[in-house]
């Protein structure tokens, strides 16, 4: 019994505990939470998913709803804006003893040398006998943006 080993149970005083292993720090997260870099993972095919259902809505929005459409006009092709603003404003000057006029269409827009123009725009008004009556433009503009003529039909 001569040898005397460091840190062996016989060489210990009776009052101390025996050597503990360290333990690594407890992280915030609850033992059912999902680790920090799986969350991350998630969010975005959630983020994209959203991007692409507004992204849908928008462009259905876009077709369905004048408002939307005249809107989008504005912001992303203002140039054809005001082509279009200046016939619809011709077109309501046309008919001006009406009452109730409603754009239904805003028409398809061409461009040609001598200017700008809209066909097949089309406005519902209110009609002598209180129906509904459908008229149709054709708006011709010079290069400086002015009413060069404007025709109409019933559609």
């Amino acid at each position: 019994m001569g040898e005397e080993r460091k840190g062996h149970p016989r060489n210990r005083p009776r009052d101390s505990q025996p050597p503990v292993m360290e333990r690594e720090p407890r992280s915030e997260e609850p033992a059912y939470g999902t680790p920090p870099a799986a969350g991350r993972g998630r969010r975005l095919p959630r983020v994209l998913a959203l991007v692409i259902l507004v992204a849908f809505a928008l462009i259905v929005a876009r077709q369905e709803i004048p408002a939307v459409a005249d809107w989008w006009a504005r912001a992303f092709t203002p140039a054809e804006w005001g082509v279009r603003q200046t016939c619809r404003q011709a077109a309501r000057a046309d008919l001006r003893d009406r009452r109730y006029v409603r754009l239904l269409r805003a028409g398809k827009l061409h461009h040609t040398q001598d200017g700008p123009y809209v066909t097949r725009m089309t406005f519902s008004v209110l009609g002598e006998d209180g129906g509904r009556e459908t008229v149709a433009y054709q708006c011709y503009l010079d290069n400086n943006g002015q009413v060069f003529r404007l025709e109409r039909g019933s559609e």
